[in-house]
């Protein structure tokens, strides 16, 4: 019996990693609003924590919809994907900058965690940008 998918009908191959990634992402970006924002908030200036609402909060709701583009294999998920890498490398610059802020005892390992979430970051965004703009999977996958 003969099937009538092509190859790319399916999300499948590295695409599986990214994924992984978009559903394990907003579990994260809740943990680090958690666990280290909101007790940092009483350390900083008003003005900054309230900024630093509102970038977790739209980059929490920004990570809850580029899945679903994804998964449903729009063409626009590819560069959705880009720019949730791009941001995330924003956003750990931004809370890198209010954490040099913070008391050393609240802030602790913070400002070397942050150098190494951004390095990552940095390595996530450049690969994966030159995965989706050079793929035939990527191309072939994503054309809704």
């Amino acid at each position: 019996m003969e099937s009538n998918q092509t190859p790319y009908d399916r999300i499948g191959g590295v695409l599986i990693l990214v994924a992984i990634m978009l559903i394990l992402n907003p579990i994260r970006i809740l943990y680090v609003i958690l666990s280290v924002s909101f007790p940092a908030y009483q350390s900083i200036p008003e003005s900054i924590a309230a900024f630093e609402v509102v970038l977790n909060v739209v980059f929490l709701l920004y990570s809850l919809v580029v899945p679903v583009y994804f998964f449903q294999r729009r063409k626009s998920a590819p560069i959705l994907i880009i720019i949730l890498f791009l941001f995330n490398m924003f956003f750990v610059a931004v809370n890198g900058t209010i954490t040099q802020w913070l008391p050393s005892e609240i802030a602790g390992a913070a400002p070397k965690f942050r150098i190494g979430e951004f390095t990552i970051g940095a390595v996530w965004f450049l690969l994966w940008t030159v995965y989706f703009m050079i793929s035939k999977r990527a191309k072939g996958t994503f054309i809704r």
